[in-house]
């Protein structure tokens, strides 16, 4: 079932994407604005509310989709993911440098629950009382922080200079940069 949510949230942008592409800016944007009354019904069915992640890429997905249907130009509506990506690498980054690490303190806060989690898991429940998680969120602030602002970058590129499979590519890049974060969050401790 996550998986599936993981994809309904990708999917205004890969209707816009193909709407656009097959037949108009406005027909993409009108497949965004349906597909995003879609993701906030399911929201709403599965988990019963809808959670800050998701009122936050409604409330940009709207927005830019109102700027692009105002001044008729894709790009707007394609710098969503990069202002996220910005927004949340500096969040990462800035918790990182002020000493704060914000995955780390979530951590702490739900300490109590998560060793509940790993408790019949020898091998995890030593890297969690070891410390090595919390080393691990700590430096994935930093690492995914800095990675996350590359993201912007490529994205906003895309969205500029090359067309929407580009565009969708360097989205779905996302999960790359995630992936090398945490790896080289781990070479870091």
């Amino acid at each position: 079932m996550q998986l599936s949510l993981l994809l309904v949230g990708l999917a205004p942008l890969i209707i816009f994407a193909v709407l656009d592409s097959l037949f108009s800016l406005k027909a993409g944007l009108l497949g965004a604005i349906v597909a995003i009354a879609f993701e906030i019904g399911l929201s709403l069915y599965f988990l019963g509310t809808l959670d800050y992640l998701t009122l936050f890429n409604v409330g940009l997905i709207l927005l830019f989709t109102g700027i692009s249907w105002k001044f008729n130009k894709p790009e707007y509506f394609k710098l969503q993911p990069s202002i996220m990506s910005a927004v949340f690498g500096a969040i990462l980054l800035g918790s990182y440098l002020i000493e704060h690490p914000i995955l780390s303190e979530m951590l702490m806060k739900y300490k109590d629950q998560l060793q509940k989690l790993v408790e019949d898991n020898p091998a995890q429940a030593e890297m969690f009382a070891s410390g090595f998680f919390y080393d691990l969120l700590t430096e994935t602030c930093f690492t995914l922080g800095i990675l996350l602002f590359a993201h912007a970058a490529l994205t906003a590129y895309t969205a500029y200079r090359k067309g929407n499979f580009a565009w969708l590519m360097a989205r779905f890049s996302w999960y790359a940069f995630m992936f090398a974060a945490m790896i080289w969050a781990r070479f870091r401790i």
